[in-house]
């Protein structure tokens, strides 16, 4: 029956106006308007499911890409102990300190799953009151070999006093640690004297602002914007925080406002 129904709705338009007075035509509208919302329900859902995974895949590209520092340094640290080690006689002091490191990168690394695991199940932030001037001052410790591998000066700008913020503070390092890697990122390996990094921190009455700045922009450079950034995008939506991103005429500006009072429980 509904096949044949469908077949109707193919007639031409003249044909169908004149229907018989029985309510076959105003059937055949009801008809035609259900198989077009479900066309639509179906496209919308489909759309939304692709949406969906296009998400997920930028979250785990960011989380891999913030997991491929620790992985190296680790890596690095192990083979560091083991020729230590290896010596005659073995320099136990310094293995142990290379391994210390290395557990350290380990460390990141779980924290890092942790992350991914929180906002793919959309877990709320583990809130607390923190200073975002030591977690800022970690990110750029941690950046530091990767400004070194492709000449790019990072510098930290921070103005005091800094007050504290509400926030989980892993996601929130997690979050920053996107955001400065990617700007570093977007200059290619090579001699890049002129380009540069900064970043500036500083309160105001009810949010943390930090600005990162990649300097010396030139054609031919990767994009620092919104799609080198889904995980802090993520993570600044779970804490009722705003990205805002602007270009000069060499520079590529990211500023994030993180707020204070902590996101909406609701």
């Amino acid at each position: 029956m509904f096949v044949s129904s469908l077949r109707v709705v193919d007639w031409p338009i003249g044909r169908r106006a004149n229907a018989g007075a029985d309510g076959s035509e105003s059937d055949l509208n009801a008809m035609e308007q259900h198989r077009i919302a479900t066309v639509g329900d179906r496209q919308a859902s489909e759309t939304e499911r692709l949406a969906r995974l296009a998400a997920a895949g930028e979250l785990v590209g960011g989380i891999a890409h913030d997991l491929r520092q620790p992985l190296t340094a680790l890596e690095m640290n192990v083979s560091a102990a083991l020729r230590l080690i290896r010596q005659t006689p073995p320099r136990l002091p310094e293995a142990i300190a290379a391994l210390a490191d290395a557990l350290e990168q380990q460390q990141r690394m779980r924290e890092a799953l942790h992350v991914l695991e929180d906002l793919v199940n959309h877990r709320q932030p583990d809130c607390h009151s923190f200073d975002i001037g030591p977690v800022v001052r970690e990110v750029i410790s941690l950046v530091h070999s990767d400004a070194l591998a492709r000449h790019v000066s990072i510098d930290l700008e921070a103005q005091e006093p800094l007050l504290p913020i509400m926030g989980d503070v892993t996601l929130v390092r997690h979050a920053l640690l996107n955001i400065v890697l990617a700007a570093l990122e977007a200059v290619p390996p090579g001699d890049h004297a002129f380009a540069s990094v900064r970043v500036i921190v500083r309160s105001t009455d009810d949010a943390a602002e930090i600005t990162v700045e990649r300097v010396g922009v030139r054609d031919g450079d990767a994009a620092f914007d919104a799609s080198s950034v889904a995980l802090a995008a993520s993570v600044a939506e779970a804490h009722g925080a705003t990205l805002t991103f602007t270009r000069t005429a060499d520079a590529e500006i990211l500023i994030t406002r993180w707020p204070r009072r902590g996101p909406d429980p609701s």
